[in-house]
């Protein structure tokens, strides 16, 4: 499941010309770079509530 998951995000990686992790990275820096983009996620995630929170209660 990491592994593909890391594959998943090393693409997305390689399609905005952002360096990553090797294809054949251990396990545990492939966790980490998941992991990462795991954090990447819900603090977006995270924005784009409080954004939509603010914009109702402002206006």
């Amino acid at each position: 499941m990491i592994h593909s998951l890391a594959r998943f995000f090393r693409g997305i990686h390689y399609a905005l010309g952002i360096t990553a992790p090797a294809s054949d990275a251990s396990l545990e820096v492939e966790k980490r770079f998941v992991y990462m983009w795991f954090g990447v996620i819900i603090l977006f995630a995270a924005t784009i509530a409080l954004v939509a929170y603010l914009f109702v209660t402002v206006f």
